[in-house]
């Protein structure tokens, strides 16, 4: 079905750039008239298949930007784990903010990452020494900062700095000069992450424990 899907889209709207993994797709209209225009289509030729379009996640977005200073209902969408939409960018040239429509790493994608983090219980570990939970999790870290890290990195570094918060409280359980003195557990960690930067996969790429 995919696939006479996707030949169909290419037979009609070729000019229209599109994107699909399995059942979400995204395709990319001039005009709010367009794409109506091949909503509606998309919609009848699902229903001679017996189908149809998910009438919450089907939407049309405008992409708002410093060039596209319109005003529409919806100027955001999510697409394989991450969020389209207006955000803040800086001109290289001559430093001058500006709005463009990019992408980051969603909620949803968020919060898996926060869940998965706190499953580790990583306040439990305290009979495995440092590299050993790094040499354990870093697999995992690579795999989001492989796949999340290509856009908004500013995002995704906001979410594993909770690897660095859950690391302090290992410190703080593992350690009884830390146990009572959040200060001098994140000290040590800091000073850990500087003798060993490339210890845990985050911290290789800067997301370095902090006293904040």
């Amino acid at each position: 079905m995919h696939y006479t899907f996707d030949v169909w889209v290419e037979r009609n709207y070729s000019q229209n750039p599109w994107a699909r993994y399995a059942d979400d797709g995204v395709i990319h209209c001039m005009t709010v008239e367009e794409a109506e225009h091949i909503k509606e289509k998309l919609n009848l030729r699902l229903n001679e298949c017996g189908l149809e379009l998910h009438p919450d996640k089907t939407r049309i977005i405008y992409c708002k930007d410093s060039n596209r200073p319109g005003d529409f209902k919806n100027i955001q969408f999510s697409f394989l784990g991450y969020t389209f939409r207006p955000r803040k960018a800086v001109n290289r040239r001559n430093g001058k903010v500006f709005t463009s429509f990019l992408p980051a790493i969603s909620n949803k994608a968020k919060k898996h990452i926060w869940q998965t983090i706190r499953n580790w219980h990583l306040l439990w570990m305290i009979n495995k020494e440092l590299h050993q939970i790094a040499k354990k999790y870093n697999p995992v870290i690579r795999g989001w900062l492989n796949y999340y890290g290509k856009y908004g990195k500013g995002e995704l570094k906001r979410v594993l700095m909770h690897i660095n918060y859950h690391l302090t409280f290992w410190v703080r359980r593992k350690y009884k000069k830390c146990k009572y003195k959040r200060r001098k557990a994140q000290d040590y960690l800091i000073k850990m992450a500087n003798q060993s930067n490339r210890l845990f996969a985050h911290w290789d790429v800067g997301i370095l424990p902090t006293t904040e």
